[in-house]
Formats: C-alpha cells, sequence, structure tokens
C-alpha cells in the first residue's frame, strides 16, 4: 500500500469522526434540555476566547482560565457519561459508533506518538489501543 492511501484513509476517518461527534453532541444537548437542563455554551465560549487572548498576550493567569475552563468543562463529562450509557443500552449502532470513535482515537493517539517521537505517549497508546481492542471485539 503506497503512504498516500493511507493518509487518505486516516483523513476519512477522521472526517466520519468528526461527524459523529457533531451529531453525538447535538443529540447530547437535546437531551440534556428535556432534562430542564440548559448548558452555558456561551459562557464557556467567552472562558475559552478569554484563555486564548491571554495565552497570546503571555498573561500570567492563564492557568487559573484554563482550570475555569476545565471545572466547566468536568461538570458536563457526567451528564454526557450518562447520556452515552443510556443510548449504549438502547442502540446496538450508537454503540457501534461509540466503539468506532473510540478505535479512531486511538490510532490518531498512537500516529501522534510516532510521528513525534514522544516515548510516553507511545506506550500510552499502545495500551489504549489494545484495550480499545478487546472493547471493539466484545
Amino acid at each position: 500500500m503506497k503512504w498516500k492511501s493511507c493518509n487518505r484513509g486516516i483523513r476519512a476517518h477522521k472526517l466520519c469522526l468528526e461527524v459523529f461527534y457533531c451529531l453525538t453532541w447535538n443529540v447530547f444537548l437535546a437531551w440534556y434540555e428535556s432534562q430542564e437542563k440548559r448548558i452555558p455554551e456561551e459562557l464557556v465560549l467567552c472562558k475559552i476566547v478569554d484563555c486564548i487572548q491571554m495565552v497570546e498576550n503571555n498573561k500570567e493567569d492563564t492557568c487559573d482560565s484554563v482550570r475555569k475552563i476545565e471545572a466547566d468543562l468536568t461538570k458536563l463529562m457526567s451528564p454526557f457519561g450518562v447520556f452515552k450509557s443510556e443510548n449504549q443500552a438502547r442502540s446496538k449502532l450508537f454503540t457501534l459508533w461509540d466503539k468506532y470513535g473510540v478505535m479512531v482515537t486511538s490510532l490518531l493517539q498512537f500516529l501522534k506518538a510516532e510521528r513525534t517521537g514522544n516515548w510516553k505517549l507511545h506506550l500510552h497508546s499502545i495500551q489504549h489501543c489494545s484495550n480499545a481492542t478487546s472493547l471493539f471485539c466484545s
């Protein structure tokens, strides 16, 4: 196989993964709002923009800004996990696509490790690939 073909295949997987995550996020937002909750997207996006500006201007309180964003995103991870587990129990197709996402993410992490020469990331990605493979086969 030529490397050009490999790059095209990886690009196709990345595009499929991006579409899946966009669709999943939109359904998650609808599900979350049906729980009579609202995600403060504008607030989080404003914090991200402020953080980017702080990094560009080399301000010292950048770490605090990153911690605030991390706290907001951590609050979303718990409901997102509930959303995923409910949909995995309800739909085998959702489960398949979720596992596909894990596999492609493992591939991308491995490629990054190889291209940057990061040994720790290489070991972590190999472990993640083996976990993802066993997850996909179950």
